[in-house]
């Protein structure tokens, strides 16, 4: 039966295969019609990509190709290729949820809305405590004690303006108005966390760090505060649209929910 694995035998059986769904489907929808909107659209996503408005020769193949497209894509659901399919599912999940989420913010909030919005969530906008300093790195790798180097360069020290001398380090040495999170994400949590206990104006004794030992110079501390609303007006309107979106999916999937019937597996 060598025959049957030849290219042009499997072409005709899937020909009369799909000859044979054809003849079982009833009042299918045949008619295709370009409509201006269907011509703007597609005029617009070429200005997009193109910088310029498609000619005469390259509007008629974009409308062959949405024609194309629209044919294959009809006929792919009249097969009902679109199930069990992971990525379209996914898309469609998407869709629904883009949609639902426009309908949410649709409407332009008023700067009461905004203003109420701020003060119940007020503690959320604080400003963390930051730090300025510098340092001086005593490498681990090069030394076999970081630690104690850099407690007998801190003690021979003569004046309050000289700068202890280490090794050399990967990042920079001052660092502006620093946040701990900001901190501890360069040089670990235990650097950071040692930072409200060090005096200022004044360099410290060794403070451990992922990389080694340094010597910190604290020059300033800027205490957390939480700004008026004036100060942060656009990132709570942002805020209030990205809560509204997330209530309109909530209150979507509650409600959809509500509608089906689901019989999970046993445990």
């Amino acid at each position: 039966m060598k025959w049957l694995r030849e290219p042009l035998w499997v072409f005709i059986a899937i020909g009369v295969f799909l000859f044979w769904l054809d003849s079982q489907r009833a009042n299918d929808d045949l008619d295709i019609t370009i409509t201006s909107s269907d011509v703007d659209r597609l005029t617009a996503q070429w200005q997009a990509q193109a910088g310029r408005e498609p000619t005469e020769q390259e509007m008629s193949g974009l409308i062959d190709q949405f024609i194309e497209e629209e044919v294959y894509y009809r006929e792919a659901l009249k097969y009902k290729l679109e199930r069990n399919d992971t990525i379209i599912r996914r898309r469609l999940v998407q869709k629904l949820t883009f949609l639902t989420e426009d309908l949410a913010t649709s409407s332009e909030p008023t700067t009461a809305e905004l203003q109420a919005f701020y003060a119940e969530r007020r503690d959320s906008y604080q400003i963390a405590q930051k730090y300025s300093f510098q340092h001086v790195y005593f490498s681990r790798d090069r030394r076999d004690d970081a630690a104690a180097d850099a407690a007998v360069e801190l003690e021979s020290l003569t004046a309050t303006d000289d700068r202890p001398t280490g090794d050399p380090f990967m990042l920079q040495s001052n660092f502006a108005e620093r946040s701990a999170r900001e901190i501890a994400s360069t040089f670990g949590v235990k650097f950071a966390e040692s930072l409200p206990s060090l005096t200022i104006n004044k360099w410290s004794a060794p403070v451990t760090s992922a990389y080694g030992s340094h010597l910190v110079y604290l020059h300033a501390v800027d205490e957390s505060y939480i700004p008026e609303f004036e100060a942060v007006a656009k990132r709570v309107k942002t805020d209030y649209a990205t809560h509204g979106r997330q209530q309109a999916n909530d209150k979507l999937k509650a409600l959809l929910l509500e509608k089906y019937n689901i019989t999970r597996p046993a445990a």
